[in-house]
């Protein structure tokens, strides 16, 4: 009887251990670099403060509250608020504690974090008027790595804090794999197929078919991940790491040839009959919606929530699905400008 090897072993190669790093350091080291040549007590005097406030924030005798981070960045002529949008999104404003500790509790899925710290930190968020701590912010952030990075980098170069400089280096390397082999993302996903889960040994045929490769195409491709430790090998098969290609709330240039060759492949696909989709095996739906119109800024305003809230609402129901996966689907949805 031949033996299903189940990546039963994915939680255990991935698994974290938190709190992953020390997040108060994280945050000395953001307002250190914030503040660069300006002395502790300049900063101080532009917040207002008759004291060194900004001397025991970087020794931790006192802690940065998401509003202090907020506040350092309009003394310092920052434009914070406009970074927050590109953030958070259009529509999600005012940045309050409120308003964020509600956006992460939405965004950050309880039952898919492998960190009772993260659940019970949403949890006890949901219950608490207290205003958030940008460590507790930053902690958040970190159970999906592109939040963390994508949120900092509108700030900060992350290659200049130390305790981050490592797993940024790696991020990058993941965003420049990206960039240069878009079907690096298809690879990952499609190890998560139920066709390939169930076989028992590593199968090049089956995993090139849900990744939209050639065989040819995935050996190399897959090497690649192996040793970048974005996707693990057992002995028998490969699998995926769950936060790995995850592209929330990033704004990199690197999504932009991933972007190109995803819109590309669509095009493609594009299907001009019902029947050319009863085929062998099982598809998943697919569909297409394109428009190009013209329209005034209110309604380009909340066609922007609108798109803000399908990919709120496509997050919960892939949140959701337990079932096994039977294909790869690609969900894009796109509101441009035609002259940006």
């Amino acid at each position: 009887m031949e033996t299903i090897h189940e990546p039963t072993s994915t939680a255990n190669m991935f698994k974290q251990v938190w709190p992953l790093r020390d997040y108060y350091k994280i945050c000395r080291e953001v307002l250190r670099l914030l503040r660069g040549e300006l002395s502790q007590r300049q900063l101080s005097e532009k917040l207002g403060y008759t004291f060194n406030q900004v001397g025991k924030w970087e020794s931790g005798v006192t802690q940065i509250k998401w509003e202090d981070f907020i506040q350092i960045n309009h003394a310092l002529g920052l434009p914070v608020d406009e970074r927050l949008q590109v953030f958070f999104g259009n529509g999600h404003g005012p940045h309050t504690s409120q308003n964020v500790k509600r956006l992460f509790s939405n965004w950050l899925a309880l039952d898919s974090i492998d960190s009772d710290v993260i659940r019970n930190k949403l949890k006890k968020w949901k219950a608490s008027p207290e205003s958030l701590d940008l460590a507790e912010a930053l902690m958040a952030m970190d159970s999906r790595p592109a939040m963390l990075f994508g949120f900092l980098s509108h700030f900060v170069n992350c290659a200049e804090i130390e305790i981050l400089r490592q797993d940024f280096e790696n991020f990058e390397k993941e965003m420049n794999l990206l960039s240069a082999e878009p079907l690096v993302g298809f690879i990952n996903e499609a190890l998560l197929v139920e066709d390939y889960r169930r076989l028992p040994e590593h199968d090049d045929e089956v995993l090139a078919f849900h990744a939209s490769c050639t065989v040819d195409e995935l050996k190399p491709l897959l090497e690649k991940l192996v040793q970048m430790g974005v996707v693990g090998f057992d002995g028998h098969k490969y699998f995926s790491s769950p936060t790995s290609f995850s592209f929330s709330t990033l704004s990199n240039k690197s999504l932009r040839k991933f972007n190109k060759f995803t819109f590309e492949w669509v095009a493609k696909k594009y299907p001009l009959e019902i029947l050319s989709k009863n085929r062998p095996g099982v598809y998943n739906v697919s569909g297409t919606s394109t428009r190009v119109v013209a329209i005034s800024r209110n309604a380009s305003e909340e066609i922007d929530r609108l798109v803000s809230q399908f990919h709120n609402a496509v997050g919960e129901v892939v949140k959701n699905d337990s079932q096994p996966k039977e294909n790869v689907q690609i969900i894009s949805l796109a509101n441009v400008v035609s002259t940006v």
